[in-house]
């Protein structure tokens, strides 16, 4: 028994050290880009299968179900695409959506979905992933053209900005790509949510806006992040706003990693309210470019200054507000976009130039 015991352990110690001579060979012969590609198919292809099934599984879906897909987890992405699919005729009785995370989710569903599936944003991107790999069509249909998890098999993340293909244009190729729908509009008309004044009159009531005009400052985008836009510029233009009879607000939805601006209030909104409570009254609007500006563009009455960060946007060949201009996309007329140089920007002259459009613009009274 014993040197049975012994014999069973040189086996064990022999497949070991098979193991480990077979995993060097690997390293040393398999190209890297190979051993990438391996490691992709094992976490994300398989993982995007399992995701796949697990939406399919779903008892809602009837046999003429269309399943639209949005595998990114921001907020503007949704809404323009949304918006663009209504603008079309494109959301019908039993079409459903998959969406990556909550905030898509929130956003999907004011438009007409019969029913929204959300999946956490990683078995999104796998899913789609996935999609790109067996180069079959499944029966989710990605609205996106090419979002993150792609930007190793595709080019038009890589083109964007050039030659005029800003981020309007590039989500319409997108949606004509992938779902077979002609782009006969040369902009995306952005949807309106609907609000009862009944639900708007007693918000701004627990608001205390009756007599007061709103400012809302937005320092973040998606993951909380500023772009290196200090505090202490955002502290000057509430001050000022303050000053001038504003009620100012910090849009933020999370207590942890979005600190509000000190001397205003937070607030963090269902969108069809911060929408109608930004448009009634014509209240004033600071802040980073993010999915909220999208989403705000249909309140025509609100002042809008947004903000740009001047660098290149990532694996794309124009700068931040060529690709997502407001104005250029034809999303809202009543909007100043400017730029910072983040690291170099002399904040004390950009505070003045804030304050100067605002006061220009006859944002105050």
């Amino acid at each position: 028994m014993k040197e049975n015991n012994i014999k069973s352990v040189g086996r064990d110690g022999v497949r070991d050290t098979a193991g480990r001579i077979c995993r060097k060979v690997w390293e040393a012969v398999l190209p890297k880009k190979l051993r990438e590609m391996n490691r992709v198919f094992r976490e994300s292809v398989l993982e995007g299968y399992n995701a796949y099934k697990k939406v399919l599984s779903n008892k809602f879906f009837k046999p003429d179900t269309r399943i639209y897909f949005m595998d990114y987890g921001g907020s503007g992405d949704i809404f323009l695409c949304c918006s663009y699919l209504a603008q079309k005729n494109q959301i019908l009785n039993n079409d459903v959506l998959v969406a990556a995370g909550s905030v898509v989710s929130r956003v999907a569903s004011y438009f007409n979905f019969s029913y929204i599936v959300e999946i956490t944003v990683q078995e999104a991107w796998d899913l789609r992933i996935m999609d790109r790999f067996i180069k079959k069509p499944i029966k989710v249909l990605p609205l996106l053209y090419e979002s993150v998890p792609l930007r190793y098999s595709g080019i038009l993340r890589h083109m964007q900005g050039y030659k005029g293909l800003n981020f309007s244009r590039l989500l319409r190729i997108g949606i004509e790509s992938n779902l077979n729908i002609l782009d006969d509009f040369d902009r995306i008309i952005p949807y309106r949510f609907y609000c009862e004044k009944s639900e708007l009159e007693a918000l701004k009531e627990k608001l205390g806006l009756k007599y007061q005009r709103i400012a809302l400052l937005s320092p973040y985008m998606s993951h909380s992040n500023m772009r290196e836009i200090p505090m202490a510029f955002w502290q000057q233009i509430a001050k000022y706003l303050i000053e001038k009879g504003f009620k100012v607000y910090t849009n933020s939805c999370d207590e942890k990693k979005e600190k509000i601006i000190p001397e205003t209030i937070r607030l963090c909104l269902p969108y069809h309210l911060i929408t109608s409570i930004m448009d009634e009254g014509g209240g004033v609007f600071v802040g980073i470019r993010s999915g909220l500006c999208d989403i705000l563009s249909t309140a025509v009455h609100c002042k809008k200054i947004v903000l740009y960060p001047k660098w290149k946007i990532a694996e794309g060949v124009s700068t931040w507000k060529e690709f997502f201009s407001m104005k250029d996309m034809k999303l809202s007329d009543n909007v100043v976009e400017l730029e910072y140089k983040n690291k170099n920007q002399n904040w004390l002259e950009m505070i003045t130039n804030v304050i100067n459009i605002i006061e220009k613009e006859n944002y105050v009274e």
